[in-house]
């Protein structure tokens, strides 16, 4: 009888300290999520493979290219890059590797294709990462994603008015 007491009691301290873990895991989720949610762009974390298949990816990708983060979480319904615009995928891959093969973090923009069809331009800031102390551990890689299309839309337009303008200037009488 005592050892089934004690083995009741133990049993019973295994699953309070398995339901405190639990607990205490729903409420670091719950921050992280806060924290994540609160960053003006997308947050990813992806494995350094051919694909770039995304372990996480922040809510915020949805209101950047029309698609809900669960598509892109193991490249359950589509890759990230199936949405790099077929003209800058080789220009990205390039990128990111030259990063990695230099150890250093890496800036990018290029467009990606909503699920509207139209077409936005992102700036992505990222680096390699290896998410344990094993050095053999598989890489990732960690970033974040920004919204660029009004910026890059400005300087498209300014750069049309000095072109406008110069040409105003350069064909107008010499009196003007």
């Amino acid at each position: 009888v005592g050892s089934l007491l004690l083995l009741s009691a133990g049993l019973m301290w295994t699953i309070s300290v398995n339901r405190l873990r639990r607990v205490e895991l729903v409420a670091n989720e719950s921050q992280f999520r806060s924290l994540v949610n609160n960053i003006p762009g997308v947050s990813y974390r992806c494995l350094l493979d051919s694909h770039w298949t995304m372990l996480f990816i922040s809510d915020a990708i949805e209101s950047l290219c029309g698609y809900p983060a669960s598509d892109f979480v193991h490249n359950k319904t589509r890759s990230f890059k199936s949405i790099i615009h077929p003209e800058d995928r080789k220009m990205v891959v390039d990128a990111v590797r030259s990063g990695v093969s230099d150890s250093m973090p890496y800036t990018i923009e290029y467009r990606i294709t909503h699920a509207n069809g139209g077409t936005r331009w992102v700036r992505e800031k990222g680096q390699a990462t290896t998410p344990s102390r094993d050095p053999d551990m598989i890489q990732c890689l960690d970033g974040a994603i920004f919204d660029i299309t009004d910026q890059v839309t400005m300087e498209r337009l300014l750069a049309a008015e000095r072109t406008r303008l110069a040409a105003f200037v350069r064909h107008a009488p010499a009196a003007v």
